[in-house]
């Protein structure tokens, strides 16, 4: 069976972003098919680029091809933990809650949406229980501070 052109058989990845793809829309119509497309159209293009290289032993700089998709894929992780440690001063959601990781990504899409102008009341309601939540979040951090002192 042929998906996409890209393999004969399905697999886990393809089978990730239809599931995700169909999150993202449940959470909210508009920005979940444009994530949805745009994820579909990086795992297509991906696995088409993946079939070109996957044997590449000297890719990038004497780096195999894979090994360079991990390297890049970690320098991505720990430059999320140091740019919320160093504009946000608080953990990633996802050490809270690991189920995170796959609707972050359309969170980015609708913000962005949003910044636009899309559903701005929606926004400005839940601004006011998001600023409400850091507020207590930096106050708990207060008392835990003044407690161990």
């Amino acid at each position: 069976m042929k998906v996409y052109g890209v393999y004969d058989q399905l697999d886990v990845g393809l089978i990730l972003v239809t599931f995700i793809s169909f999150v993202y829309i449940y959470i909210e119509p508009v920005t979940g098919v444009t994530s949805a497309v745009i994820y579909n159209l990086m795992y297509y293009f991906g696995m088409e680029h993946w079939k070109v290289h996957r044997d590449d032993t000297d890719f990038i700089c004497g780096v195999s091809y894979f090994s360079f998709l991990l390297y890049l894929q970690g320098f991505a992780w720990i430059t999320q933990f140091v740019g919320h440690g160093v504009f946000e001063k608080r953990a990633p959601a996802l050490l809270s809650n690991l189920l995170t990781v796959f609707v972050a990504p359309d969170f980015v899409v609708i913000e962005i949406f949003y910044f636009l102008g899309y559903n701005k009341k929606a926004i400005d309601e839940c601004q006011v229980i998001i600023d409400k939540d850091i507020a207590e979040f930096w106050k708990s951090k207060e008392k835990a501070k003044i407690k161990s002192q």
